[in-house]
């Protein structure tokens, strides 16, 4: 079975748009959405697959999952520090002005 698996998840890259489609259909029983691009449709269809042979996540998983999404939306979002500085900063930086803090 495993061996069937990975063939056909190493299929699908190589599907063109139509036979993704038909198995779009097969699995989800609707047609996929149009403005859907073939690469993700490719990647939502791969996890599809091993989902069905794999069976989903455990209840216990899941709830734990939900926990810990909840947890992380309620931490404020921070400025990451290997973000780019704006233009706009680095513009006023070279020629010595103060740069604004908010």
């Amino acid at each position: 079975m495993r061996a069937n698996l990975a063939v056909q998840l190493d299929s699908l890259p190589r599907m063109g748009k139509d036979p993704l489609c038909a198995l779009w259909r097969q699995l989800f029983q609707t047609a996929p959405p149009q403005q859907l691009r073939r690469q993700l449709m490719v990647r939502i269809l791969a996890y599809s697959i091993q989902e069905r042979a794999f069976r989903a996540l455990s209840p216990g998983a899941s709830q734990r999952l939900r926990q810990w999404h909840g947890r992380w939306r309620r931490i404020p979002a921070r400025r990451s520090p290997l973000r780019p500085a704006s233009s706009r900063a680095l513009a006023s930086s070279a020629s010595g002005e103060a740069t604004p803090t908010s």
